[in-house]
């Protein structure tokens, strides 16, 4: 009996490294993608580490908010656990705040929050950085799944999950950190849409519902919401290739899977939607309550404005150049501050055509980079 349990154990060891071992031998694998991802993260910021002491201090809320709040949590964390007493009512904060309420928006429950609490507490700023890159490169990594699921080839897949994970939401919001780790649900809340429609399976829907409930509860209702939308939709185009029995199968497990998703993280949600409604600064500036009023008054132009600009509430006419942001942002990425760079309208005519003459080589980097040579091939193949 001994002798056939000594067998047994080097069996299933060579079968677990049979199965994960064509994962690291094999350059084409998904965990060579992410890595290429976190690489590409590093280049991306590289101008900032290198000068800033390995951390990107965005300007506004990142450097005056972002840093206090991480390191505020990775006190009351550590709190925990030598203590094992949760701190309910922080006061930390001015004359305290109800500490769920006030700061799941931010990072208490946020499971990307965590891994800072590995690091020492004066690397504080430097931790959210390498945490930044990891979460954008998950985004990436996450989108193509979705992609691949949606039938894209792998390199299309790959590709779009680095325009994804690189986007201008995406690098215009870093100075919000919390940002980054909502990047991550997205594309994870679609993909469960997918498979619970094509495989009847709700666990990733209900997993990535829970999963922003953590991270953001704001977000949360956002993206239930649009992707409620998203799944009608997809239900549509779907409806023809399954019998009716089918189809009412899987629309209780659609909608079951938002059900529950939607209900497994309350627990933060709740405290945090009642302690938000009592904050003036929300109820002073309410979208629904916009949206009321302009039905109210039969005012159908206002409510399509609501619904369709972002400045139909906050008024940014007198910003001339608003309409350049998405071009400006493609060629000069936001990565050292929270303000959109403005080089050709604001510098001198010599420094203006040194950034353009930049700005077409880098068009030109990144062609050659994903078209034009042996690496792109290897690393985006079919």
């Amino acid at each position: 009996m001994t002798a056939n349990m000594h067998e047994i154990k080097p069996n299933l060891w060579r079968k677990f490294i049979g199965k994960i071992s064509p994962i690291f031998t094999n350059i084409n694998s998904l965990f060579y993608y992410y890595l290429f991802l976190v690489l590409l993260g590093l280049v991306f910021f590289a101008s900032s580490l290198c000068i800033n002491y390995f951390t990107t201090p965005f300007t506004g809320d990142y450097v005056t908010q972002q840093y206090a709040f991480y390191t505020n949590g990775y006190d009351d964390w550590w709190h925990f656990f030598k203590t094992g007493e949760f701190i309910l009512y922080d006061t930390n904060t001015f004359l305290g705040v109800n500490n769920i309420g006030s700061n799941s928006f931010y990072y208490l429950f946020d499971p990307f929050f965590m891994p800072i609490l590995l690091f020492p507490r004066q690397f504080i700023p430097q931790g959210m950085e390498i945490i930044t890159i990891f979460k954008m490169a998950l985004s990436g990594l996450v989108f193509y799944a979705y992609m691949r699921t949606l039938g894209a080839s792998r390199r299309a897949s790959k590709i779009t999950g680095i325009a994804y994970a690189f986007s201008g939401w995406v690098t215009w919001y870093l100075w919000f950190n919390h940002f980054t780790g909502v990047a991550v649900a997205f594309p994870l809340i679609l993909l469960g849409v997918e498979k619970a429609l094509k495989k009847k399976n709700p666990l990733i829907l209900m997993s990535a519902i829970c999963l922003i409930g953590f991270i953001n509860f704001f977000f949360m209702f956002c993206y239930v919401l649009c992707a409620l939308f998203y799944a009608v939709f997809r239900y549509c185009q779907t409806i023809k290739i399954r019998t009716k029995v089918d189809n009412l199968i899987t629309t209780s497990i659609v909608l079951g899977g938002f059900v529950v998703g939607t209900l497994m993280p309350m627990m933060v949600v709740l405290p945090s939607m009642m302690y938000s409604i009592s904050s003036p600064k929300a109820s002073n500036n309410s979208y629904f309550h916009y949206l009321v009023n302009a039905l109210k008054t039969a005012n159908l132009k206002k409510f399509f404005e609501l619904l369709t600009s972002w400045s139909a509430i906050t008024n940014n006419s007198q910003n001339k150049a608003r309409h350049l942001y998405p071009f400006i942002e493609f060629i000069f990425p936001v990565t050292s501050c929270r303000g959109t760079p403005l080089p050709f309208l604001a510098m001198k005519p010599m420094t203006t055509w040194l950034d353009l003459s930049i700005a077409l080589y880098q068009c030109y980097f990144y062609y050659s980079l994903l078209l034009g040579n042996r690496l792109s091939k290897s690393i985006f193949q079919f």
